[in-house]
């Protein structure tokens, strides 16, 4: 646990099943009313790069994983981890996702691309993809 952020029971083993064959597509984390904890929000079994985007709230920080396993050619990992900043959230809502992420990144394994971002057009699937491709070299 860092800065007393700690994490539900769920947040890893959601994060490894987006593994290779995994049931899920995209995970989406949130922190408590508390402040204490990061906890799984939604598991997605399927949707597009798309959908994923639609679950970042334009005020509300989040974390977001999404599995892009058979959508990148290669043998690599395929998850892209998203902590999402949008500047119209709360600046001590901001301050304490930026703690939360520390104990979340942290504790997964496997992640091919971290991506810290505060407008969608950051996010954009070219750039996204570029990135994963060039995590991979």
């Amino acid at each position: 646990m860092a800065f007393g952020i700690g994490l539900s029971e769920d947040c890893v083993p959601a994060f490894n099943e987006l593994q290779p064959n995994g049931p899920y597509k995209y995970v989406i984390y949130r922190i408590n009313d508390h402040n204490t904890e990061v906890f799984v929000l939604k598991k997605a079994e399927s949707g597009t790069y798309a959908d994923f985007l639609a679950e970042l709230p334009d005020d509300i920080c989040r974390f977001g994983a999404y599995s892009f396993q058979g959508e990148i050619e290669s043998e690599w990992n395929k998850s892209l981890f998203v902590h999402w900043d949008p500047p119209t959230a709360r600046p001590d809502h901001r301050a304490v996702y930026e703690e939360g992420k520390i104990s979340l990144y942290r504790e997964l394994m496997g992640i091919g691309a971290h991506m810290m971002a505060t407008t969608k057009k950051e996010l954009a699937e070219d750039i996204v993809r570029e990135e994963m491709i060039s995590n991979a070299k």
